[in-house]
């Protein structure tokens, strides 16, 4: 955290009421922030004088659910706070909405990251002390941080691609393996070819966690095996009926794509997270959110 740069968010820090700001930045810089007010949509340099005279910018970011005595907190912003609410010490922590109303608080130190309703639930109030700039100024944590927000986001429902990603990954593989087999042999042993697809899928897995460490969750794995089996299943179907394959053949064979692939994909993510370091975000249910700074 001592590569980045202090800086002074701008504008008012006071919250006069619980409408939700946006910040605007051009070219990593603040610029302004935006509110709507019934129909009408204003635009303020400094957050105090407000007018309908757009400000050009090329981000804008969400504010959080919470703030402090005199500041409001933003998407990006590194503040000063205790990390849950019984915490006594003081920490630097990113400020992290991936959606409305769901805030993250993320410790580019530790790589902890843990929602902020687990760390203060209620009747417990949030609250930050101070705020030390943004992720804005450092590109590092900032890409940091969009790693985490793309990981938490697609823990909730993966990006097409990503399963299109996974499903083309897991059918190249099983077909390689098949090919050269028949190639070699003359014939396609199903076993064999399966083995392919399982280490494709193991290969894609450890290419996505390299990106991201914080995207193997167990939760993501869950989410992503029906999604990318049922899009197996479906190519295998349509592969069927396109080689001349009657309705309930064709039937058969995406029911089965459905089946393998999914052990397969499942399997290979069980594989990848036993081999580096565990599933992100894993911890006992013993134990409640955030304890590691017991």
């Amino acid at each position: 955290m001592n590569d980045v740069v202090n800086i002074d968010p701008g504008g008012p820090q006071a919250r006069p009421s619980e409408q939700r700001w946006e910040r605007l930045l051009l070219d990593g810089l603040v610029v302004g922030y935006r509110r709507e007010i019934g129909r009408a949509t204003m635009f303020s340099k400094d957050g105090y004088g407000w007018s309908a005279t757009p400000i050009s910018f090329d981000t804008k970011v969400p504010e959080a659910t919470f703030g402090g005595p005199s500041i409001r907190i933003f998407h990006g912003d590194i503040i000063e706070m205790p990390y849950r609410y019984d915490a006594q010490e003081h920490r630097r922590l990113v400020v992290l909405v991936c959606s409305p109303g769901n805030d993250v608080l993320f410790d580019p130190e530790t790589n902890a990251v843990d929602s902020l309703a687990s760390l203060w639930p209620p009747p417990h109030s949030p609250f930050a002390q101070r705020c030390h700039g943004t992720v804005w100024a450092c590109d590092e944590l900032r890409r940091k941080c969009d790693s985490v927000v793309e990981a938490l986001r697609a823990e909730q429902v993966p990006g097409f691609g990503m399963v299109a990603d996974g499903a083309a990954s897991c059918l190249l593989g099983i077909l390689l393996v098949g090919f050269l087999q028949w190639w070699v042999g003359g014939e396609v042993g199903p076993v064999t070819s399966l083995l392919g697809g399982f280490a494709a899928c193991v290969l894609r897995f450890t290419m996505w966690r390299r990106e991201s460490p914080y995207l193997l969750s167990r939760r993501w794995v869950l989410a992503m095996t029906w999604r990318v089996a049922l899009l197996c299943g479906l190519t295998t179907f349509v592969a069927g009926m396109a080689i001349g394959q009657g309705f309930k053949s064709a039937v058969g064979m995406g029911a089965a794509g459905v089946l393998f692939t999914g052990l397969l994909w499942i399997l290979a993510g069980d594989v990848v997270a036993w081999r580096t370091g565990g599933y992100a975000r894993e911890r006992s249910s013993s134990k409640r959110p955030g304890s590691r700074w017991d």
